[in-house]
């Protein structure tokens, strides 16, 4: 976020050109959500140590992927 927030900053005092701190923002604003979208809906494996895990108590170890390579392992 202090990256946004100084981008931003610099975009004001800028005066509002097409330079690289309005590219930066874009790109945030488009993949920020892009990015969420796929870690939420399991196209991005993480193996719990994204942010939403952390927030959730179920990192590493905890986490379902490692449950799930636990469970393969066994029953290999």
């Amino acid at each position: 976020m202090f990256f946004l927030a100084k981008e931003v900053l610099f975009l004001f005092l800028g005066g509002f050109q097409l330079d690289s701190e309005l590219l930066q923002i874009l790109g945030f604003f488009v993949a920020f959500p892009l990015g969420v979208y796929w870690l939420r809906s399991g196209r991005v494996d993480c193996e719990g140590w994204d942010l939403f895990s952390y927030l959730n108590g179920i990192t590493g170890k905890d986490s379902r992927y490692a449950k799930r390579r636990k469970s393969r392992k066994a029953s290999d």
